[in-house]
């Protein structure tokens, strides 16, 4: 289920951490990752957005692809944006220590919420958006680059063991 919802956005996560490493980033996503004022340890913690889709491969590689991820991440992602809409913070001031914007329920800045629609119009876009545009192209692509483990696949076809009474 996770290599469905994070694959597209690690990667590009991925991409940035690199481009700014190297001091031409490509959206500033990971400039955090950079920033001296942030404890090493911290930002060790925060490497994780850069591993994780490489152990997320080697996983679908070693076990197959389960079609199913598609369904279960879309309703997990939806629980998650109401969530992180009802109960997270809009964006404010600058250098405030409180985690705000969580999946950017409330624009893609994380210093001001977006003013160009309704804020529930913005909510109802990433809804819609999210598994048309990230999770079904990477759910396609997982389906056709690694298809179901033939054992896995009879597995689930078995007959239930738990005898009649």
């Amino acid at each position: 289920m996770p290599a469905v919802g994070i694959l597209l956005p690690q990667a590009l996560w991925c991409a940035d951490s690199i481009g700014t490493a190297m001091n031409v980033p490509i959206n500033g996503m990971t400039a955090y990752m950079f920033d001296a004022k942030i404890p090493a340890f911290a930002r060790s913690l925060l490497f994780s957005h850069f591993w994780l889709p490489f152990l997320l491969v080697y996983l679908v590689y070693k076990l197959g692809y389960d079609s199913r991820a598609f369904k279960y991440w879309t309703l997990a992602a939806w629980a998650l944006l109401l969530i992180c809409y009802l109960f997270t913070p809009a964006p404010q001031a600058p250098n405030s220590a409180t985690q705000v914007n969580i999946n950017y329920v409330f624009g893609i800045n994380d210093k001001a919420a977006q003013t160009y629609m309704h804020p529930l119009a913005w909510l109802a876009l990433l809804i819609v958006a999210m598994p048309v545009l990230v999770f079904w192209p990477t759910h396609w692509a997982l389906k056709r680059w690694f298809p179901q483990r033939a054992a896995r696949a009879a597995f689930r076809k078995m007959p239930d063991a738990t005898p009649a009474h």
